[in-house]
């Protein structure tokens, strides 16, 4: 019984060890534990594909489920699910495919790209394609629909519009 458990133990091991070696090549990881940088698992320079999960997390890229106690930030590019209880932030020139959202504010970069939706209190992005929602809305293009208190967009007509704002 114990020699089918060591051996059963060592084939876990291994497929685990050269699964997570196959993410290494291109330095992604299926996982991510973070508590701040560069308190983290992997490191900052490396791309989660999968899930992350953090206090504060900061990666090159994240597709997949982002969850934050505080904070979630990318370097490039991110497609998925962000969940933070503060912010989620995207830096120069990062797409953003999917949800952001955050209890206070999603802030990316002027020349970023959302596809998808932002709710927080306060969002803001360089072009969207897609939806804000808060109390504050942000974005030099809009190609679809800010709802909020405020909502600015640099490119239409109206720069700023109470309630509701519609870009095509």
């Amino acid at each position: 019984m114990s020699v089918r458990l060591y051996l059963a133990g060592f084939f876990v091991a291994t497929t685990s060890l050269f699964s997570f070696n196959a993410f290494a090549a291109d330095n992604s990881t299926p996982i991510e534990i973070a508590l701040f940088p560069p308190v983290q698992f992997p490191s900052p320079d490396f791309a989660v594909r999968g899930l992350r999960l953090s206090v504060v997390g900061q990666n090159r890229e994240a597709h997949g489920l982002d969850l934050a106690l505080i904070g979630n930030m990318t370097k490039q590019k991110f497609t998925g699910v962000a969940i933070a209880g503060l912010f989620n932030y995207n830096a120069v020139g990062a797409d953003i495919i999917g949800l952001q959202l955050a209890g206070l504010a999603n802030l990316n970069d002027v020349s970023s790209r959302l596809y998808g939706f932002q709710v927080g209190a306060y969002n803001r992005v360089g072009k969207v394609y897609g939806v804000q929602i808060g109390l504050v809305n942000s974005a030099r293009e809009l190609h679809g629909i800010q709802i909020g208190l405020i909502n600015f967009n640099d490119a239409g007509p109206f720069k700023a519009s109470p309630i509701i704002n519609v870009g095509f």
